[in-house]
């Protein structure tokens, strides 16, 4: 007879052979650690996501986007954030059960039982091993697949509701451009102390206020009023004032086919280019769109057609 595999009551002389953990402990353990991980994996990442979460609030309240589109972003917004704190909450969720067995004193009868405590550590290191491939495939996959889809969906709300994105002091790019303003409306659409760098121009255009809106073939419009553009000229520097002008902002780096009829509604950004090299040389600009062009300070303009 194996003396190691039973001893006699009271005998304590005799060794005994520890049970392995079976598959019902293996379950009951992840269980107990798995209602913790889930815990501090959502509240640790709400906690990250507090600001953020203050500004979808604002999207659905001021900016008028759909409260479906807002709760998208913020999951995709959640994601890497979540693949970070994951680890973190494979080690709350091992450690709180740990303890709760210990505190219960399950520990002790699992011992009394034939299982010894440092076994334990293998339906907790089973655990984190299948926790950790989760974690893999988070990082690997799902990261990357959130963030291209964040991207989208920020691009079509800002082609559908380009106000929506704007944000004080946050520079916004549209392909190649550059915009940003000191102050921005509740609602978002109405710009005060705006900074516009295209690179059309090759300057930065400055401008009391301005306004954004969706122009009906899809493209963001940006209307500039009061504005100033500072040329580099050979005799110094010059200053170009506007009252108001009118441009689209581009989806990429592509520079953008404007129709020839939209030039005369408005002061366009080729428009204002043209007058800034006249200016800048001191030349006359000759042209048949004088009401637009006597928009410009100091602009020497004149219409030969007549």
């Amino acid at each position: 007879m194996d003396r190691s595999a039973t001893s006699p009551p009271g005998d304590s002389s005799l060794p005994l052979r520890h049970r392995k953990p079976g598959l019902t402990l293996y379950l009951y353990t992840a269980r107990e650690a798995l209602r913790p991980f889930l815990f501090g994996l959502v509240g640790l990442t709400l906690i990250v996501l507090t600001r953020d979460l203050i500004v979808f609030s604002e999207l659905i309240i001021n900016r008028g986007i759909g409260a479906d589109q807002v709760a998208l972003i913020a999951f995709f917004e959640a994601v890497p954030v979540a693949a970070e704190i994951y680890p973190f909450a494979v080690l709350i969720g091992a450690l709180v059960a740990l303890g709760r067995l210990g505190a219960d004193r399950e520990i002790l009868a699992l011992e009394a039982s034939g299982v010894a405590a440092p076994r334990l550590v293998w339906p907790i290191a089973c655990f984190a091993a299948i926790t950790g491939v989760v974690s893999v495939v988070l990082s690997l996959w799902g990261v990357p697949s959130a963030g291209r889809t964040l991207d989208a969906t920020l691009e079509r709300i800002g082609r559908q509701q380009p106000w929506a994105n704007f944000r004080t002091g946050v520079v916004n790019r549209f392909g190649g451009w550059q915009v940003e303003a000191r102050e921005v409306s509740a609602q978002g659409d109405v710009l005060r102390g705006v900074l516009l760098w295209s690179p059309d121009v090759g300057e930065t255009i400055f401008a009391a206020g301005g306004r954004v809106a969706a122009a009906p073939d899809g493209s963001v419009a940006l209307t500039l009023d009061d504005g100033t553009l500072v040329l580099s000229a050979r005799g110094g520097a010059q200053q170009l004032r506007f009252e108001a002008m009118v441009t689209e902002l581009p989806g990429s780096d592509q520079p953008i086919a404007r129709a020839e009829e939209k030039r005369i509604q408005s002061l366009s950004l080729e428009d204002l280019w043209i007058a800034a090299h006249a200016l800048a040389s001191g030349l006359i600009l000759v042209s048949n769109n004088l009401r637009e062009f006597s928009r410009v300070t100091g602009l020497a303009a004149e219409n030969w057609a007549h």
